[in-house]
C-alpha cells in the first residue's frame, strides 16, 4: 500500500481516537476557548481546531493525541509511527497555488517562502477545483517524501492574492518561527538581528545600559530614530528603490516592527476571518463539499459541529463529508 493511502487510513483512525470519549472534556474545553460565543460560521476554521487538537495539543499528561493514538496501536510498523509522530510537526500556512504535478498540488507558502508538493488521499480529483493563482489557507505535515493536506483548508480566488499577502505579513509577525523553517530567512534575521546590536553599541556605547526608568522612552525613541537613520543612509546609498512588484524574495525588503505585536498562539483561522466569506470561490478542494449557496449566511453553533463530528455519538464523519482525515 502506497505510503500516503496508509496515511489517510491512520489519518481517520486518529480522528476517530481524537473525537472519543476518553477525550471529551479536554476537546470541549478547547471548542470553547477557540468559539467563545458558542457559533461557528466558518467550517474551514473549525476543522483546524480540530486537526490541531489532533496533533499539537498538549493533553495534561505531557503528551498529544497523536502519541497517545501511537502508543496505543503496537501493531503499526517503525515506518508507520515515525511519519505519525512527525505530524506534530505541522506546517500552517498561506500558499498560493503555483501549478500542479500529476496527482500534486505545487504550493509556495507565503509565509515561509518556501514550495511545498502536497498530495491528497482522495487523490487528484480532490484539488479539481483549484486553479494556479488560488490561495489557501490550511496546514500540511509529512506523508513519505511528499506533504499531504490535513484538515479542510481554505481555498480562496486570486483576485484577494493582495488581502491575503497582507494577512500573511501579519501573521508573520506574530508567528516568526513559521518564517524561519526558511534557513536563508533564518540567516538574514540573525543578520539583521546582529546589525542592530552593532548599531545599538555605536550609539550608546555598550551592549548593555542602566538607566533610571523615566529615561527608558528616550532611549528607546532615540534607537529607533538611529536605526531608521542607518537604514534610509544604506537605501540612499544603494539608489532608488525598485522592483516593489516583484515576487517575494527577489527584491529588497524594508521590515518596520510595530509593537506591540498580538500574542503568539493564535491559528490560521484568524487569517481566514480578515477575508469576507462571500470572496471566497471555495472552502476547500473537495468535490463531496456543499455549494457556496447553501453555506451562504449559515452559522452553526459548536455543539451541533461538536455531535456531527461525533464526539457524542460515535464518528460518522464530519463537516458534511468533508471530514477531517479526507485531506
Amino acid at each position: 500500500m502506497d505510503l500516503l493511502d496508509r496515511a489517510g487510513h491512520l489519518k481517520g483512525m486518529l480522528v476517530e481516537f481524537a473525537l472519543s470519549p476518553r477525550f471529551d472534556r479536554e476537546l470541549s474545553a478547547v471548542i470553547a476557548r477557540s468559539f467563545p460565543d458558542g457559533v461557528v460560521t466558518d467550517e474551514s476554521a473549525f476543522s483546524m481546531v480540530l486537526d490541531h487538537f489532533a496533533l499539537q495539543h498538549r493533553l495534561p499528561s505531557g503528551n498529544t493525541v497523536v502519541e497517545a493514538f501511537a502508543a496505543a496501536h503496537p501493531e503499526l510498523t517503525g515506518a508507520e509511527r515515525d511519519m505519525l509522530v512527525g505530524w506534530r510537526d505541522v506546517i500552517e500556512g498561506v500558499f498560493e497555488v503555483t501549478g500542479k504535478d500529476r496527482d500534486a498540488l505545487v504550493l509556495f507558502n507565503l509565509l515561509d517562502e518556501l514550495t511545498y508538493r502536497a498530495r491528497s488521499n482522495l487523490g487528484r480529483r480532490a484539488f479539481k477545483p483549484l486553479k494556479k493563482g488560488m490561495i489557501l489557507v490550511g496546514r500540511l505535515v509529512r506523508a513519505g517524501e511528499d506533504w499531504m493536506v490535513s484538515g479542510n483548508p481554505a481555498a480562496f480566488p486570486a483576485a484577494v492574492r493582495d488581502q491575503m499577502l497582507a494577512a500573511a505579513a501579519k501573521q508573520a509577525m506574530r508567528h516568526p518561527e513559521a518564517v524561519f523553517r526558511n534557513p536563508a530567512k533564518l540567516a538574514e534575521a540573525r543578520r539583521v538581528l546582529a546589525g542592530h546590536h552593532q548599531m545599538f553599541v555605536d550609539l550608546f556605547g555598550a551592549d548593555l545600559i542602566v538607566v533610571p526608568g523615566t529615561e527608558v522612552p528616550g532611549k528607546v525613541e532615540a534607537f529607533h530614530r538611529h536605526l531608521a537613520q542607518q537604514i534610509i543612509g544604506e537605501v540612499m546609498t544603494d539608489g532608488q528603490v525598485c522592483g516593489l512588484d516583484q515576487p517575494p524574495g527577489q527584491r529588497r525588503q524594508l521590515v518596520v516592527a510595530e509593537p506591540p505585536l498580538a500574542p503568539i498562539g493564535q491559528s490560521l483561522d484568524e487569517v481566514e476571518r480578515q477575508i469576507p466569506v462571500e470572496q471566497r470561490r471555495q472552502r476547500r478542494p473537495d468535490q463531496t463539499v456543499q455549494s457556496q449557496k447553501e453555506r451562504k449566511g449559515r452559522a452553526r453553533t459548536t455543539a451541533d459541529l461538536v455531535d456531527q463530528c461525533g464526539l457524542r455519538h460515535g464518528f460518522n464523519g464530519m463537516l458534511e463529508g468533508g471530514a477531517i482525515d479526507r485531506l
